[in-house]
């Protein structure tokens, strides 16, 4: 029988089976699956270049998705990406505000309708950062590609400290 888990995004998660948790109601569906410091995924790429963390390039991604839902209406939708950047978990994570489709978005560290927030989340980001958690904003994300199967895009942004950082993906939709 699958357990519940409570406070996660969408109301209570079920156990589906040792790597996945599942949960869907009226603000829509969620899936998680569980993120080992030695595990390798193969969910797409992601790279990123900036003064100080230099041109990182990832392959080994777990992405996830979801979505919040009002009387059917989507009111946001979001994709997170982890990987690991030295030694320790990476959270890459897209945010807009309304429904997410192709097209160029305005950043926003408080977004709006039609705007993005893009956040990068790691204890690994402490040495070169001085910080382990930042949101981008002074940019734009470009979503080039939305299909069944893959969300791709790019972006520019400045980060807290004022310096520019600029990346693309390819996320593989779970």
């Amino acid at each position: 029988t699958a357990a519940g888990i409570d406070g996660l995004p969408v109301g209570t998660m079920k156990i589906v089976n040792n790597d996945t948790m599942t949960a869907k109601n009226d603000l829509g569906t969620s899936k998680a699956t569980k993120m080992a410091t030695t595990a390798k995924f193969d969910m797409g790429t992601l790279q990123l270049s900036a003064t100080q963390l230099g041109t990182q390039n990832f392959t080994d991604l777990c992405v996830q998705s979801s979505d919040a839902r009002v009387l059917g209406v989507a009111t946001q939708d979001n994709y997170s990406a982890t990987t690991l950047y030295n030694g320790k978990p990476l959270l890459f994570d897209i945010l807009v505000i309304g429904n997410l489709g192709k097209g160029t978005y305005k950043l926003s560290s408080t977004p709006a309708v039609g705007e993005a927030t893009l956040r990068l989340q790691g204890d690994g980001l402490k040495t070169p950062l001085n910080r382990t958690e930042m949101s981008f904003d002074k940019g734009t994300l470009t979503i080039t590609d939305d299909t069944t199967v893959w969300l791709k895009g790019n972006f520019s942004a400045t980060m807290p400290n004022g310096t520019p950082i600029t990346g693309n993906f390819s996320f593989e939709k779970p």
